[in-house]
């Protein structure tokens, strides 16, 4: 055996470094290029926020679609169920973005002078503004006071039905009463009528013709 054979032998460097946390170390191909994809657009983003120009919201933020797409990598592969940690490390660097902007937004970027009309502009934009947030709060008046109206009306309405009702359910029951009455009277009539002799039975057959009489004339 050489003496060359008795070296030990030197593992074979590691792509990440000893920064990156275990589940990237242990990830696969992909977890690993998204993340250094998610640093590189961080890092970028952090610059835009310190030189005062994340106007636009997307300059503040880590949208997932550039992620992919620096990357290299679908979309469809950074979401919670697949990569967890991946993006809870994203929220948190959001969370990072947004404390920067905070911090640095107050400062003015003097780089940029709007001109005159730029700043004529803005003044046109803001009074339109506060019109259209007039418009609304008067629309918003005017319909709250017919919305109530109607409440009332409705209320109003709901009470006369209300009392038509129970004026009816009373009606029914009265018509119901009389109508018992008139069996029972029909009943008793019958059982008299069952106890009179057959004179008393022709005699109130005559009494019944004549009155009948009375009553055509």
């Amino acid at each position: 055996m050489s003496i060359r054979d008795r070296l030990p032998k030197k593992s074979p460097p590691k792509a990440e470094t000893k920064h990156d946390p275990l589940w990237v170390v242990e990830g696969t191909p992909s977890t690993k290029a998204l993340y250094q994809a998610v640093n590189l657009e961080y890092n970028r983003l952090s610059e835009i926020i310190k030189s005062g120009n994340a106007a636009n919201p997307k300059d503040r933020k880590l949208v997932l679609a550039n992620i992919a797409k620096i990357a290299g990598r679908d979309r469809s592969l950074i979401n919670v169920r697949r990569q967890p940690e991946l993006c809870d490390y994203i929220d948190r660097l959001n969370e990072e973005l947004e404390k920067l902007t905070d911090l640095h937004k107050g400062k003015p970027n003097k780089s940029k002078q709007l001109t005159k009309r730029e700043l004529e502009r803005e003044v046109g934009i803001l009074k339109r503004r506060e019109k259209s947030n007039s418009e609304a709060e008067l629309r918003a008046i005017v319909e709250a006071f017919f919305a109530s109206h109607l409440l009332d009306d409705i209320n109003k309405q709901a009470l006369e039905v209300h009392k038509l009702r129970q004026e009816n359910e009373e009606l029914i029951d009265r018509v119901t009463r009389l109508q018992k009455q008139n069996r029972q009277l029909s009943s008793e009539i019958a059982i008299l009528h069952d106890l009179l002799t057959p004179a008393q039975r022709a005699k109130m057959g005559g009494l019944r013709t004549v009155e009948r009489s009375k009553n055509d004339e």
